[in-house]
């Protein structure tokens, strides 16, 4: 198994997929770099733009999660990040929003869930690779 940062693609798209092709052993193609720019809940999608889009690096951190958000992903995904030499932000005390999240959070994961259902393909797959990558 190979695992690449989403961060490192963005910043070295070239030398990334190329490695990636010598793991696969495939052979490496500039056309591999156009990719659609879809799936963007921030913003629309560009279907005739075809790049690896490096702008969306640090995008988390220019709005879209509050401090209370961070908080709470970091908590699910603390030992991830840690293997993946990811940093964590630095709480003095958890944000008083956290209550609405942890109530809220069951009733939005169904949402997401739902409307995005015909987009996931096979639910089971993507639930693994959501919550029980090693």
């Amino acid at each position: 198994m190979r695992v690449v940062r989403f961060e490192d693609l963005l910043v070295e798209p070239i030398r990334i997929v190329k490695e990636l092709c010598q793991f696969l052993e495939i052979e490496f193609n500039q056309e591999m770099l156009k990719v659609p720019v879809i799936g963007s809940s921030t913003q629309q999608d560009v279907k005739n733009q075809l790049l690896i889009d490096s702008s969306k690096k640090e995008k988390w951190k220019n709005g879209g999660l509050n401090s209370a958000e961070i908080y709470l992903s970091q908590l699910v995904t603390n030992r991830m990040m840690k293997n993946f030499n990811y940093d964590v932000e630095k709480f003095s005390f958890p944000h008083i929003l956290i209550i609405f999240y942890l109530i809220s959070f069951p009733i939005k994961i169904i949402l997401a869930f739902l409307l995005n259902i015909k987009r996931m393909g096979n639910i089971v797959e993507v639930i693994k690779k959501r919550f029980f990558v090693k």
